[in-house]
């Protein structure tokens, strides 16, 4: 099974960068996390990526879980 979460990063976080992997700025406000389930049904983190709109996020949720 696979599913995506949506984290909305705080103006700090998206100006600073604070969540981005190795420190540099995120490529916007939303994060969409995706995960897939292993064999011991454990979720494991398979990527995550940076929208601008809540709208794209949303999207992206969509399309990766069907």
């Amino acid at each position: 099974m696979k599913y995506a979460t949506i984290e909305i990063l705080s103006d700090v976080e998206a100006h600073w960068g604070v969540s981005a992997p190795f420190g540099g700025k995120p490529g916007g406000k939303y994060l969409v996390r995706e995960y897939e389930l292993d064999d011991k049904n454990k979720s494991v983190e398979q990527s995550g990526t940076f929208y601008k709109t809540i709208k794209e996020a949303e999207d992206h949720v969509i399309k990766y879980q069907s």
